[in-house]
């Protein structure tokens, strides 16, 4: 008999496609605005634990001058052009709880618009003291970067064995770093310090010519405290005995950006759990009036034998068969938008994002429909109890339940 029940809820559905074409768009847009906001916060949340793990900084040491935008510099991908106080770098290394210190050089090229598509920056690193870019290098190319090679951001156009000219000098991609989420990284193309003093020495064209860079030029230091010493006192002793420096702690800029988003969230939530009980009840009413339009139907189905729990089941199979189907229709569209604007949409709110692994996301796929089917359920138990409850001669007369 479940599988009669089964085929007569969706022989029903079907007789009345538009009315359950509507009640499966409503509950897309409610599963699809609760799924994509699963996909915004795990996005977000992975983008900034991998940019951070990806860096592995514990201090961030930039110029004053960038002043409230110092926290900034990692995730807005606005690398800072100022420079800091010639021999600042070999300073922070002799500070005590310092355990690794490497300097970081940020340019601007020309504009790339026939090659990419988002801003470009030229982040120049050192090699010798790097632990930023030589462990993706060591892992993936395992070999050094030499000085007319770069490495290209995973959102940038770029692929290896492109050749790119920067400053009027060629040079050649060696590789494509992977996906970070952070723009710092994402949008910005590697060098080693060396190719960047040569441009700024030997210059081959107007723009190289303004850059009027010192070899002990830096525009960022990145710090790895030791592992007794707190972070925090490293970068107060750093702002104390480095003179025009700021020092940021990486994680705080994350938090900074989390706290940021935080009351966003809280309305996002607010307005999530709004479409959830508007859909709720949307569905119950809805059920309600099939039932009472569908009285006679139903008092025939049981003077030829149906029992009161197979009406019963009839109204919760029809009303779980349309949540789930409008579940998986809101989170295909959903997951298909979020793959192909995730990029855009971010970009333009001036976030970093990165897509949740594909365990989360099933995860995420089989909780939300879980709870589609379930709350569908609970929309249609009123009237499904009704629907048991009828009898069969007033039920086949139209008489209201």
């Amino acid at each position: 008999m479940g599988l009669r029940i089964y085929t007569l809820a969706l022989r029903n559905l079907r007789r009345s496609l538009v009315r359950t074409s509507l009640l499966i768009i409503i509950v897309a847009v409610v599963n699809g605005g609760i799924f994509s906001f699963f996909l915004l916060s795990a996005g977000l949340s992975k983008a900034l634990e991998t940019g951070v793990s990806k860096l592995g900084a514990d201090v961030i040491v930039v110029s004053e001058k960038n002043g409230p935008r110092s926290g900034a510099i990692l995730l807005s991908g606005e690398p800072s052009l100022y420079y800091m106080q010639s021999g600042a770098l070999e300073k922070i290394r002799r500070i005590e709880g310092v355990r690794k210190a490497s300097g970081q050089l940020f340019l601007k090229p020309a504009s790339l618009a026939c090659c990419s598509d988002v801003e470009t920056f030229l982040i120049a690193f050192d090699p010798a003291s790097d632990f930023t870019v030589n462990p993706w290098l060591k892992k993936n190319l395992k070999k050094d970067l030499k000085d007319d090679e770069v490495l290209s951001g995973y959102a940038l156009s770029f692929f290896p064995g492109d050749s790119l000219h920067f400053f009027s000098r060629p040079f050649t991609v060696a590789g494509v770093m992977d996906a970070t989420g952070i723009n710092f990284f994402d949008q910005s193309v590697f060098m080693t310090m060396e190719a960047a003093y040569k441009i700024a020495e030997n210059p081959k064209s107007a723009a190289a010519k303004e850059l009027a860079l010192s070899r002990d030029d830096m525009s960022a230091v990145l710090v790895q405290v030791d592992a007794a010493a707190p972070p925090e006192r490293v970068a107060i002793k750093i702002e104390y005995e480095v003179p025009g420096v700021k020092a940021v702690l990486a994680q705080d800029a994350v938090n900074n950006v989390k706290k940021g988003l935080s009351a966003v969230s809280s309305v996002a939530v607010v307005i999530v759990l709004l479409m959830w009980a508007l859909g709720l009840v949307v569905l119950g009413l809805s059920f309600y009036m099939i039932v009472n339009e569908r009285l006679r139907e139903f008092g025939l189905i049981r003077t030829l034998g149906a029992r009161k729990t197979h009406m019963f089941r009839l109204v919760v199979t029809e009303a779980a068969s349309v949540s789930a189907i409008g579940a998986l229709s809101g989170i295909c569209l959903t997951g298909a938008i979020m793959a192909l604007m995730s990029g855009p949409i971010t970009r333009g709110l001036g976030l970093p994002y990165l897509m949740p692994s594909l365990p989360g996301i099933s995860a995420a796929v089989t909780l939300s429909l879980v709870l589609s089917v379930i709350s569908g359920v609970a929309a249609s138990l009123f009237p499904a109890v009704k629907a048991g409850k009828m009898e069969p001669y007033r039920a086949a007369r139209g008489m209201d339940l």
